[in-house]
């Protein structure tokens, strides 16, 4: 059976618009609800150490005028802190409070599990074909983003 691009486009976007509905449902009903699935994808870019504005944004692929703004509600929620350098006074730094960590490793947990049961039951084989199918797709995208032909590809 060949599969048509259709029938990849629909796997590869419902793929990932249900990995999203999953990770909604993970936190919902927890002390963590506030938070939108943006919000939880900023604490995963920031990480356990501390990192520069500019690096997280280019981490989540979005512009530091959209990071500010969810970076202003993560501060106010008490998930992140942010602090400017005493070297230079523009870069501005953030890092994981406690609860932001907490969030973190959950999210890293859930991933791990999500991922180990989708796979359980893949053999060796079926496993390293999908991680080159998937290497060679994100490959792909990669290039065309920096060739900034996302329109065409």
């Amino acid at each position: 059976m060949k599969a048509t691009n259709r029938e990849l486009n629909d796997l590869l976007t419902g793929t990932f618009d249900l990995v999203i509905k999953v990770e909604q449902a993970t936190f919902k009903g927890t002390r963590y609800s506030d938070l939108t699935i943006s919000e939880i994808h900023t604490i995963e870019a920031i990480g356990e150490g501390e990192s520069a504005m500019g690096e997280v944004a280019a981490r989540l692929g979005i512009t530091q005028a959209t990071l500010n703004t969810t970076v202003g509600r993560l501060c106010v929620k008490g998930y992140i802190e942010r602090r400017r350098t005493e070297e230079d006074r523009r870069l501005v730094l953030v890092s994981l409070t406690r609860p932001g960590k907490v969030v973190y490793r959950l999210h890293d947990r859930f991933h791990d599990r999500l991922i180990a049961n989708a796979i359980a039951e893949f053999s060796d084989a079926e496993r390293i074909a999908l991680v080159s199918a998937l290497n060679k797709v994100r490959h792909f995208i990669e290039e065309a983003i920096s060739l900034g032909e996302e329109g065409d590809a």
